[in-house]
């Protein structure tokens, strides 16, 4: 088990889908930093379900501060948040101790853990957990106060989000993914650290941490195997590091150029789905047709633009101050 990440902001998760809560321990945060709740329910609400094409669970998600802020200011101690998990029913996984979802962490985890292996709701391979990692990345943020981070849905399923006939895929039980595009600003020059930290590998080892995130990309990304080198190269305009283009994505050697950062990330569909299916069940050794029940998103893409983004700015804030400390 590895729930600890960080070089200066050190971030550690704990609980799963439905133990009683969700939380983060936030290490390295500087004293003297103004947080108020505010600055969490812009994300929170962004990434709540209950919308078209996402899940029917809706927990209320009110953020509780149980250390490291005072009256609004981080005192320099790590900071300890927890969400309460309410809105869950755990009895529907009962059934899946055998039959494995396809698609699901079920059988692996099972591999790992043994018996003893946390399945409901997904356990810690369930998108709860997105939400205290997502907090942690509002709060780094605040060590970074220039840096601008948009996310955006580039496609679901090659198509325009609201051009999905959502009805549609609900009742054919189906569930869609796609590609999300996130884009900062106003980074400097000079951020990362080669060659196992470079920025490129900072991001993307805290991005696949998503479930559900299957590749990620930079600048260009996947067009890339397309081009030509006279076509790729980015051509320097300025001192301070400025293109004419900016087919790398601001990041020239694991190593940003102080151009925008681009990212591009492709979303599975969810694997749990309305659908009938065919799995193994592991105690008959019989393939057996089984539906899922319980509530899950059609396409949790919706939900994934503002843990995106606060995810980049734990990535770029963390190695930022280590480059201030130790460069």
């Amino acid at each position: 088990m590895s729930n600890t990440f960080g070089k200066i902001i050190k971030v550690h998760l704990f609980g799963a889908s439905h133990d009683n809560v969700v939380g983060v321990v936030i290490e390295g945060i500087p004293a003297g930093i103004n947080i108020i709740e505010d600055d969490f329910i812009e994300y929170i609400n962004r990434r709540k379900g209950g919308s078209v094409g996402t899940t029917d669970r809706v927990e209320a998600d009110n953020p509780k501060i149980l250390t490291g802020i005072i009256d609004e200011y981080t005192t320099g101690l790590p900071i300890t948040i927890v969400f309460e998990n309410k809105n869950k029913n755990s009895i529907p996984y009962q059934l899946y101790k055998s039959w494995h979802r396809p698609g699901h962490a079920d059988f692996t985890q099972k591999s790992k853990y043994g018996k003893y292996a946390d399945i409901r709701g997904g356990g810690i391979a369930s998108g709860r957990m997105t939400l205290p990692l997502m907090i942690a990345g509002v709060i780094a943020s605040k060590c970074i106060p220039n840096v601008n981070a948009k996310a955006f849905i580039a496609h679901i399923n090659g198509e325009k989000p609201d051009k999905i006939d959502w009805q549609k895929i609900r009742n054919e039980g189906d569930s869609l993914g796609g590609e999300i595009i996130c884009i900062l600003e106003n980074i400097i020059a000079g951020i990362g650290e080669p060659f196992f930290d470079n920025i490129e590998s900072y991001f993307s080892h805290l991005f696949f941490s998503i479930p559900g995130i299957k590749a990620v990309g930079f600048g260009d990304a996947w067009q890339t195997a397309f081009m030509r080198g006279s076509e790729y190269n980015d051509i320097f305009i300025s001192n301070d590091g400025q293109t004419t283009t900016n087919h790398c994505g601001g990041i020239q050697g694991g190593i940003t150029n102080g151009n925008a950062i681009v990212i591009h990330l492709i979303v599975r569909p969810p694997a749990s789905i309305k659908k009938e299916q065919i799995s193994l069940n592991f105690d008959t050794d019989e393939l057996e047709k089984r539906k899922i029940t319980g509530s899950h998103d059609l396409a949790f893409i919706l939900r994934l633009p503002p843990i995106i983004e606060a995810v980049s700015l734990l990535a770029i804030a963390d190695l930022y101050l280590y480059s201030k400390i130790y460069s």
